[in-house]
């Protein structure tokens, strides 16, 4: 599958590092208890220095502590005492304090099963009652994180389908148009015309008509037009790109070896995505080592307003659009291409 190889091809080196480290991290919390919010997390120690004033979670009754220690052995994050700035406010010590110097701070309602302290009960009927409210605070926990889940669900779900398929997106901005094909005229005593094929209708995918496009050419006057481009008889390639983007960086001199070698037939506009702040120019004349990019062989075009970022769907970049001499897409890959990729899709083209 072209598509799912030219996505791939994008993830390139630095997903692969990422990749490894989360499954490191990963892998590490399984014999770690939370070492990601211990070790790793900056927002952690920044909230741990708020523990000391915090309305909700533990406090220590300090007449009644014996510092037997034994909230501190119970402990999984390795605290020093009872709420300091490695609390994480689970409750799990109050159960632990034989003299019931620890208790539960703020609303009874962010009361965790395990804060009430079951084994502090005085007698059976303390027990009991202790082993109940427990019980109901479960329940009651269980279903509220059932709750938060479905709406949290609920909610990253609306996003999705809003922000990949509603938002920007006309229902048909390019409705299917066709040429009247020549009818023939039984009345007039002539032979009948042959008839005129249908032209493809006009769209972004392979086998449609390519849009109008008309596209401003960095730091020079004048437009690049596809269909001017495609009326003087040549194939026409669309190239995204932008200048942080690895896999475009090496796939971009195959276009100006493809536009030089085929200057008489074939046009190429590498199209930057619009980003504010960055010098296209300058970064082709000095940051990418590659000033010949510019000298004409190549168009270099801006998608102004990311117009035909959103015309095309293009989730990622590089894409290329090859459009034969008809205005018709033969090709749409995703991904950077090889020079042999590129060439055997300049010479379909050619020849369709």
């Amino acid at each position: 599958n072209s598509v799912n190889e030219g996505y791939l091809r994008m993830l390139g080196p630095l997903f692969t590092w990422k990749f490894l480290l989360m499954v490191s991290i990963l892998v590490s919390c399984v014999f770690v208890f939370r070492l990601f919010c211990r070790f790793l997390c900056p927002l952690g120690a920044l909230y741990g220095l708020f523990n000391k004033i915090s309305l909700v979670g533990v406090k220590l009754d300090q007449k009644n502590c014996t510092d037997c220690g034994l909230c501190i052995g119970k402990c999984k994050m390795d605290i020093k005492h009872v709420g300091d700035t490695e609390c994480i406010q689970c409750g799990e010590c109050i159960s632990a304090c034989p003299t019931k110097a620890i208790q539960w701070n703020g609303s009874k309602f962010f009361l965790a099963p395990n804060a009430i302290g079951i084994s502090n009960a005085e007698n059976e009927e303390e027990k009991k009652k202790a082993e109940a409210q427990a019980k109901k605070l479960k329940t009651r926990n269980t279903i509220i994180k059932i709750v938060v889940g479905v709406l949290m669900a609920a909610v990253l779900g609306t996003a999705l389908v809003y922000f990949n398929f509603i938002d920007g997106r006309e229902e048909n901005p390019f409705p299917p148009q066709t040429e009247e094909t020549t009818q023939p005229d039984n009345n007039s005593g002539t032979p009948d015309a042959p008839s005129t094929p249908a032209k493809p209708p006009v769209g972004t995918k392979v086998g449609n008509t390519c849009p109008t496009i008309s596209l401003d050419i960095v730091d020079k006057e004048g437009k690049f037009d596809v269909q001017k481009e495609n009326a003087e008889g040549r194939v026409v390639i669309l190239n995204f790109w932008y200048t942080t983007c690895g896999p475009c960086l090496e796939e971009l001199p195959y276009f100006y070896e493809v536009a030089t070698d085929y200057s008489d037939r074939v046009s190429v506009a590498a199209i930057h995505i619009e980003q504010p702040n960055v010098d296209v120019t300058g970064f082709i004349e000095n940051g990418s080592g590659h000033p010949e990019w510019n000298d004409g062989k190549m168009t270099i075009g801006w998608d102004t307003g990311m117009k035909l970022i959103n015309l095309f769907n293009i989730q990622a970049c590089p894409v290329t659009v090859v459009i034969n001499t008809d205005g018709v897409i033969t090709d749409y890959f995703v991904g950077g291409l090889h020079k042999d990729e590129l060439v055997d899709a300049v010479e379909k083209a050619l020849n369709e």
